[in-house]
C-alpha cells in the first residue's frame, strides 16, 4: 500500500509541475485535457519503470552480497 501511495504522489507532483511549467512558458496555450492525460500517462509509465529498475537492482545487490559472504 505504501508503494501505491508513493507512486500516486510522485505522479501527481511531477504531472502538476510539468503542467505549471508549460502554463508559464506558454500562457496563451496551456495543456489541453488530452495533452494533460498524455503527460500523466507518460509520468506514470516512467515512474513504474524506475520502480521496476530499483527493485531489480535491489535484488541484484542482495544476490551479490549473499554470494560474497559464502
Amino acid at each position: 500500500m505504501k508503494t501505491v501511495t508513493t507512486t500516486v504522489s510522485v505522479v501527481l507532483l511531477l504531472s502538476t509541475l510539468i503542467w505549471i511549467a508549460v502554463y508559464y512558458e506558454f500562457p496563451s496555450e496551456p495543456l489541453k485535457p488530452r495533452e494533460t492525460a498524455l503527460v500523466v500517462f507518460l509520468v506514470t509509465l516512467i515512474t513504474a519503470l524506475v520502480q521496476v529498475a530499483l527493485k531489480w537492482l535491489g535484488r541484484r545487490r542482495g544476490k551479490e552480497t549473499r554470494e560474497t559472504q559464502k
